[in-house]
């Protein structure tokens, strides 16, 4: 150790050396402290000032991380890279979840290499709390540090060795006991009680059923074949050019409201839209409740832009609407009659200078529904079928106010009312229902919306008789390009069959899209569909 012999041989008085501890951390905080054991265990340096040197250098610098963080927020406007860094999304999503888990982390952060400064910087940068930072930082910094220094002072060099090892092993460590506790809390406990087997149950029929799959993974295994032949010929976005009329033809982020502006059905007796009226945040309840007035109770609000049946609600009183405003504050929204019936998923395509379209696909949405025997509760209702647990953890939240009553003998219990896959709907594939004059009135619609090529109408009919007749058909809405064939959710569907029928989906809106793309219709840049998802992320 040529430098201790060298500091020996200019006698340092022990300020100057609890001084180079203090400067030595900003290089390397775990070397300090090391240095600091082995300079007390030499005799130049009492103890406690070295610990106590290297604590405050330690504290002090990772304080300065913290204002760093802080710093860069603040200069964000003169930064335009860090303003693409931190957005506004991003702040606020480390805020709530520094709120939540902010103490712990910065606690464990000083005894997990490699987290500490990108944990500090974020603290500064979302703004936590500086009183919680500081005092839980200050805690584990006089834990860790005699911790490390005694080492040191007590075994010399050997304290590398353990560094070393810890460093290299104290992630693995920590991940491995973090997953054995994961697997603990949900795979062996629930082991022990009827209820945590029959969730378990369900999350097995949804993991082993791939209608309950995500699209994120459902996707992937359709397209990608696709997608080399459409990179290969130079064409990979023609499906965003099949519906001109809707931006990126409906991909993501329209407007329902725009889009059933745009169009009026020829023949109402045949086919009609759905009474509707926008709302914007300053009307709100007075303009539900002037609705209500001209169609009655319940009625239907959704947000005018979303999908999946997000934000949905069927609402039966004053109180109910204004509960729901309340929540969607300031966003655009529908109020909608309405509409009893058969709920059905129609997917309509025609082909540029076709003079009529097709009916790609065609679905039932049926409600799921349980009926009481006197006996059980609605919780064990739920659980002990099949596909109702399958969907518990959308289910049991849903009625947790009444999961204790016990329905009487034959009383229907209704699950969920919308025709939304994945709020739980049963979808049936009814492409047997396809009759010459359901296909005539779908033209008669279709034709009637200028630059709708392709897409997915949600509709309600009275019964399966007048859908074959094409009457008496009431449309909800319409999706433009994602509208996907709904029939290939009905239970049991194959999975080969599903993804093949997907494919010819976006196969058929691809040519589509190219066809018009021949006539003129410009087509999306990957950096506008990129910026797109990041919005519909964002939302």
């Amino acid at each position: 150790m040529d430098w201790l012999e060298q500091l020996q041989n200019h006698q340092a008085p022990p300020l100057v050396l609890a001084a180079l501890i203090f400067l030595g951390t900003l290089l390397s905080e775990d070397l300090a402290c090391i240095a600091a054991g082995i300079l007390a265990a030499k005799g130049w340096i009492p103890l406690p000032m070295a610990t106590g040197s290297a604590a405050l250098g330690i504290w002090s610098g990772d304080i300065g991380l913290y204002f760093l963080g802080w710093l860069s927020q603040k200069s964000k406007t003169r930064f335009p890279w860090i303003q693409r860094l931190a957005s506004e999304h991003r702040i606020e999503r480390g805020r709530r979840l520094f709120a939540r888990f902010g103490t712990t982390w910065i606690f464990l952060s000083r005894f997990l290499p490699g987290s500490r400064v990108p944990s500090y910087l974020a603290a500064g940068a979302v703004g936590w709390s500086f009183p919680r930072f500081s005092s839980a930082l200050g805690i584990a910094v006089l834990i860790w540090t005699p911790i490390l220094t005694g080492f040191s002072f007590y075994s010399g060099q050997r304290t590398l060795l353990f560094l070393e090892n810890y460093q290299r092993l104290a992630w693995p460590l920590l991940l491995s006991v973090g997953l054995l506790i994961y697997l603990s809390i949900k795979l062996v406990i629930p082991l022990f009680s009827w209820r945590g087997r029959r969730i378990l149950a369900g999350r097995w029929r949804r993991f082993t059923r791939w209608e309950y799959w995500p699209p994120a993974i459902v996707y992937p295994l359709a397209i990608w074949p696709l997608l080399f032949r459409w990179l290969r010929g130079g064409r990979p976005l023609d499906f965003l050019s099949c519906n001109p009329a809707m931006p990126f033809s409906g991909f993501a982020m329209e407007s329902k409201g725009d889009i059933l502006d745009s169009f009026t059905p020829p023949h109402p007796h045949r086919i009609r839209i759905a009474s509707y009226r926008r709302l914007t945040g300053k009307d709100g309840l007075d303009a539900v409740l002037a609705f209500v007035e001209q169609h009655s109770w319940p009625v239907v609000l959704k947000p005018d832009v979303g999908e999946r049946g997000q934000g949905v609600a069927i609402v039966r009183n004053k109180d109910e609407a204004n509960e729901w405003l309340n929540l969607n504050k300031n966003s655009p929204a529908l109020v909608q009659e309405f509409i009893t019936g058969l709920e059905v998923g129609i997917h309509w395509a025609r082909r540029p200078g076709e003079t009529s379209g097709r009916i790609t696909s065609l679905a039932r949405k049926l409600p799921q529904s349980l009926s009481g025997n006197g006996r059980e509760t609605v919780e064990e209702l739920i659980l002990h079928d099949q596909r109702a647990a399958a969907m518990a953890k959308h289910f049991l939240p849903q009625h947790a106010l009444r999961l204790h009553e016990i329905p009487a003998e034959g009383e229907k219990l209704v699950l969920t009312e919308l025709g939304t896959h994945c709020l739980g709907a049963i979808f049936e594939d009814a492409r047997n229902c396809i009759t010459p004059e359901l296909s005539l009135s779908m033209d008669q619609a279709g034709r009637s919306y200028e630059g709708f090529h392709f897409g997915r109408y949600d509709i309600r009919v009275p019964d399966e008789e007048s859908l074959k007749k094409g009457e008496g058909l009431v449309i909800l809405e319409l999706n433009g390009v994602t509208g996907e064939p709904a029939h290939i959710y009905q239970p049991g569907y194959p999975l080969r069959k599903g993804l093949s029928d997907l494919r010819k989906h976006y196969q058929l809106a691809s040519g589509i899209g190219h066809q018009l793309q021949k006539e003129g219709t410009p087509s999306a840049s990957l950096k506008e569909l990129w910026c797109l998802i990041k919005e519909h992320r964002k939302r």
